[in-house]
């Protein structure tokens, strides 16, 4: 009796140092958001984000690329043109829509997520976004300032978090 309750308990301690178990915190846990095609407004504590041109602060098109894994084009929704990462790879600047180029798509991940984007108005429909070029899985979309997006190391500073709202 004793050797068999002996060998049980060593099978289990050593499935368990196999398999040690993890603890996923709130900071791991995110969404991949899905805005269903309405226009949102992009916001950071700074403010919102918009073309230059816009005449209201939901001038965006966030649109899954249709790759695996998920990545995102952000465009400005009257003129089409598509968010990209300039040469060198620090600033941003609007390009024409080249087809799905790398350097136009970004990786998005939130807190939250709300399954009902289509259904707004004026609400958060993802928080606590962060969103990085594509390629560069250390580095961040980083507000320098109202309209002034750059990217920098990722480093959780609030300046690295946006929301999307409808």
């Amino acid at each position: 009796m004793f050797s068999s309750f002996f060998i049980l308990a060593a099978s289990f301690a050593a499935v368990v140092s196999a398999n040690p178990l993890r603890v996923v915190t709130a900071r791991d846990a995110t969404c991949q958001p899905n805005f269903q095609g309405a226009a949102v407004g992009i916001s950071t504590a700074d403010g919102f984000y918009e073309p230059s041109d816009a005449p209201h602060l939901f001038a965006w098109r966030v649109e899954q690329n249709g790759q695996w894994p998920t990545e995102y084009i952000i465009k400005d929704i009257k003129s089409l043109d598509v968010l990209t990462l300039a040469p060198g790879g620090s600033t941003f600047l609007f390009a024409q829509n080249g087809s799905a180029h790398p350097s136009q798509s970004f990786a998005i991940a939130c807190q939250t997520c709300d399954p009902n984007a289509s259904s707004g108005p004026d609400r958060d429909v993802a928080t606590k976004c962060t969103i990085k070029p594509h390629g560069k899985p250390d580095f961040c979309l980083t507000s320098a300032g109202i309209n002034h997006i750059i990217s920098e190391p990722c480093t959780g500073a609030n300046n690295q978090f946006f929301n999307f709202a409808v």
